[in-house]
């Protein structure tokens, strides 16, 4: 895997690269990019997402619209200052049985999504499911 960091000489403002030239802004500044403690949190929850809709797709459910987001997380005072707490919000609405979304979010964080898996060691990780609009 051909991944790239490059600093643009502008503080602590770097591009990032993957294989295919795409590029991410890294910044530790805010306003000007993403933190790399960001891109942990936007990396676990696409891992997640796209383990979910892709277990709905195969169940062929029809989904009208999916969200996933961080909204609290905790980390250690201490350096390095690691991920300890990370609570997960997905919302899915369609026409999707209950048993269906609890068990695509429950296959994602417990045995597909490597993200997961590496942050685990790490923090203690929940969720809470919105199906059409209710907790569930």
């Amino acid at each position: 895997m051909d991944i790239n960091i490059r600093w643009t000489h502008n503080d602590l403002e770097m591009v990032a690269s993957n294989p295919r030239n795409q590029g991410i802004i890294l910044s530790q500044k805010t306003g000007i990019g993403t933190t790399p403690m960001e891109m942990l949190l936007i990396s676990l929850i696409g891992c997640s997402g796209m383990d979910v809709v892709s277990i709905l797709q195969k169940k062929r459910v029809i989904i009208n619209d999916f969200n996933v987001f961080i909204g609290q997380v905790e980390r250690a005072e201490e350096y390095p200052k690691v991920y300890t707490k990370i609570h997960i919000t997905y919302k899915i609405n369609g026409e999707i049985p209950e048993v269906a979304a609890k068990r695509a979010v429950e296959l994602s964080q417990e045995k597909y999504c490597s993200v997961t898996a590496m942050l685990r060691k790490t923090a203690v990780i929940t969720h809470t499911i919105i199906l059409n609009g209710m907790e569930i």
